[in-house]
């Protein structure tokens, strides 16, 4: 049952800020792998979609591949054969490489819920990305980091920069010996191509460095290891922020609005361990809308 709901209409619906509300019928996973890491990794995701509903949801899968132009032209679809039964989980084991055939690959997923009848459903998800402790020997175990699914309506648009839902942070970021940072991003628009402005801050609070990246596609992902080496020039610090906006957009005044998802990794050096850094916005959420 192909979700044939566009993204971009429900985007121009929502209203940011709810981070931990994570049930919604569009959710996103920000970064999967089935592909070679550093250090002599192997990363591999596994993914758990649980029904919070009381009748059966059908699940409709797309993977959108690593690359900066993005996927809006080429869509990877995938129909889950049977339904989730009410508060039933599915766990789908190395799904990229065993669903999408994409031995090699990273990127992203989007989840779409919906009932019998075509109608949106919640669903909630979560993920884990991981690799072997040795490649040769499965049973020695394994590490990685858990990815929660991200709900469609927790994004970053230039429209909300009164209520400063136009930025997302990530805080933590590392470049050492001992660690380095990985960010990427999400265009969560099937229509819209975005430019993303980068602005680092020290520990002091001190705005140290500013970068971009530049004609992010439609339904793109793309992830730059290492950053603060890679666009900032810093070998050697720690606990640095980054400030991440939307600078402009193709076309300048979009139909739906643009729709900006941004996560982070911190990875140890010496084992390869990663730690989910998970963007957030620099303000609460508007309580009114919740408890009034």
């Amino acid at each position: 049952m192909k979700k044939l709901i566009l993204i971009a209409a429900l985007v121009a619906l929502a209203l940011p800020g709810f981070s931990l509300f994570r049930a919604g019928d569009i959710v996103f996973v920000l970064a999967a792998a089935n592909a070679p890491g550093g250090g002599g990794t192997y990363w591999n995701t596994d993914v758990w979609v649980t029904n919070p509903n009381t009748v059966n949801v059908y699940l409709t899968i797309e993977f959108l591949p690593s690359g900066i132009g993005g996927n809006a032209a080429n869509r990877i679809y995938m129909d889950w054969a049977s339904p989730i039964a009410p508060l039933a989980t599915l766990h789908i084991p190395e799904i990229v490489k065993t669903h999408f055939s994409a031995n090699g690959t990273s990127g992203a997923f989007v989840f779409y819920g919906e009932t019998i009848d075509g109608t949106a459903a919640n669903i909630l998800v979560n993920s884990r990305t991981y690799t072997p402790m040795d490649i040769n020997d499965l049973a020695k175990g394994n590490y990685g980091q858990g990815i929660p699914g991200t709900p469609w309506y927790y994004y970053i648009d230039p429209a909300y920069d009164t209520e400063k839902y136009d930025a997302h942070w990530i805080f933590g970021l590392d470049q050492t010996s001992a660690y380095r940072s990985n960010v990427g991003f999400v265009n969560g628009s099937q229509d819209v191509t975005i430019n993303v402005k980068l602005e680092l801050y020290d520990s002091a609070g001190a705005k140290v460095g500013e970068s971009a990246v530049r004609d992010l596609g439609p339904l793109a992902h793309f992830q730059i290891p290492a950053i603060l080496s890679a666009n900032f020039g810093i070998t050697d610090g720690s606990n640095y922020s980054l400030k991440v906006t939307i600078s402009s957009t193709a076309p300048e005044n979009p139909v739906f609005p643009a729709a900006l998802f941004v996560y982070g990794s911190k990875v140890s050096n010496g084992t390869g361990d990663p730690t989910y850094l998970e963007a957030t916005y620099g303000v609460p959420i508007n309580y009114s809308c919740v408890w009034p």
